[in-house]
């Protein structure tokens, strides 16, 4: 009776793991697609989001990106239940130890309950900025040992609380996460130059027309005298 027990519980958690292989394998796939088919960074991070809310309770989630120049971290997708979303979420310095520096800091996938978060700011290692989570997910954005930013994911209710699993399932899809968001980053950045530069030929060339209507102006102007 006992072996047969022990037999359906390996076969549950087997079909279990299956699965959640299936899932993760479909959201990598998602998160490529969605890289090619956004016309946007923000419709990217819109799609990541909710292809990782199929994998985990992701009510409160956000992408923080590090800004190497001013050396702040900004947030330009966040939804939040307590805190708003991105218009609200304002620059942080590195300098300020928020949870979301110190994920970046620590450079590995992080798992804190209420009680962590409390403890660790006893001890000064963090200083967390709005309300407090019940727990607190977050993985470094690397490529080629470059931390980027962060993507984190939070939850204010006993009744959505993550673990550990959840917290390694974010880790697994980061890589790919920082890769297609930098690749769309320098998308962005390219087409903003091309923008500009465009627009500065344009400039000069109606100063140059001007300049020649008024040389040939001038011109008449002297010969006629």
């Amino acid at each position: 009776m006992n072996k047969k027990t022990n037999n359906t519980s390996e076969v549950r958690e087997l079909k279990k793991h299956l699965k959640r292989s299936e899932l993760i394998q479909s959201s990598l796939y998602r998160i490529a697609q969605a890289a090619h088919k956004a016309d946007s960074l923000n419709d990217l991070y819109k799609a990541i989001h909710f292809i990782i809310s199929k994998l985990m309770y992701a009510k409160n989630f956000y992408i923080a990106i590090l800004d190497s120049n001013t050396n702040k971290i900004n947030f330009p997708y966040y939804i939040d239940q307590k805190d708003g979303k991105s218009s609200d979420a304002k620059p942080v310095k590195l300098e300020k130890k928020s949870l979301t520096v110190h994920c970046l800091e620590l450079g590995v996938p992080l798992f804190y309950t209420k009680k962590d978060i409390t403890d660790l700011k006893k001890l000064g290692e963090v200083y967390p900025i709005g309300t407090y989570p019940e727990v607190w997910l977050g993985s470094p954005l690397i490529i080629q040992e470059k931390t980027i930013g962060a993507i984190v994911v939070q939850s204010y209710d006993d009744k959505h609380l993550l673990s550990i699993e959840d917290r390694d399932l974010l880790n697994f899809v980061s890589e790919l996460v920082a890769m297609v968001i930098q690749r769309k980053k320098l998308e962005a950045e390219q087409l903003e130059y091309q923008s500009n530069l465009e627009k500065k030929i344009r400039e000069r060339t109606k100063e140059l027309f001007f300049a020649k209507e008024k040389a040939e102006s001038a011109a008449q102007a002297k010969s006629e005298f």
